[in-house]
């Protein structure tokens, strides 16, 4: 059963519970883990995830809208650059 955003976000999952609930293979989730991206521990033989972690890897995949692009431009103090020759 994958676990639904109203359970507690310590839960731990297995790590076939895990693939479902970020909706990729289980071998694509060892290959996640082995590269680092996402959190898990390891006690005993199986891998073992935390649906925070599992959500934080999620979030960081998000892509800013064109709006929030030019927000943060405006945002970003105003440089003024110099062309000097040599």
């Amino acid at each position: 059963m994958i676990p639904t955003k109203g359970t507690q976000k310590n839960r731990w999952l297995t790590h076939k519970e895990a693939a479902e609930y970020i909706r990729k293979s289980p071998d694509a989730l060892y290959k996640l883990t082995s590269n680092k991206e996402i959190k898990y521990t390891k006690r005993g033989k199986p891998n073992m995830y935390r649906m925070e972690d599992l959500d934080n890897y999620m979030q960081a995949g998000f892509q800013e809208t064109a709006d929030e692009i030019v927000r943060d431009l405006k945002l970003l103090p105003k440089r003024k650059y110099s062309i000097t020759k040599k």
